[in-house]
């Protein structure tokens, strides 16, 4: 969940103060884990290799849909926020470029 303040999921900025949650997600979702979470998977991988060597730990505080993201940012912040449908291609294009002013991408977030 961290990764919304600093990371892969933090939103940008517009001009007018309204945070864009720009990624290629649709109607699907990511699964999302709390540092203190993952905290307490990573002590018991450490003091128990004997049980954790070789298994696939798959774990996630929530799933989590943009829709759901947006609106629970806006209701705990009282900020403006949206969720632009935006395809892979162009999320891959934007997130390469060095400004995120480029036209393109104001176009995309209006």
């Amino acid at each position: 969940m961290e990764m919304l303040v600093q990371g892969a999921f933090r939103p940008l900025k517009r001009e007018d103060g309204t945070f864009v949650f720009a990624k290629p997600i649709g109607k699907g979702y990511v699964l999302m884990i709390a540092l203190d979470d993952l905290a307490f998977y990573v002590n018991w991988i450490f003091t128990h290799p004997e049980k954790s060597a070789g298994i696939d730990l798959a774990v996630a505080t929530e799933d989590v849909t943009w829709a759901y993201l947006v609106d629970t940012f806006t209701e705990v912040t009282g900020l403006k926020a949206v969720n632009p449908d935006i395809s892979a291609e162009d999320y891959f294009v934007l997130s390469s470029l060095q400004s995120w002013t480029d036209g393109r991408l104001i176009m995309i977030l209006m």
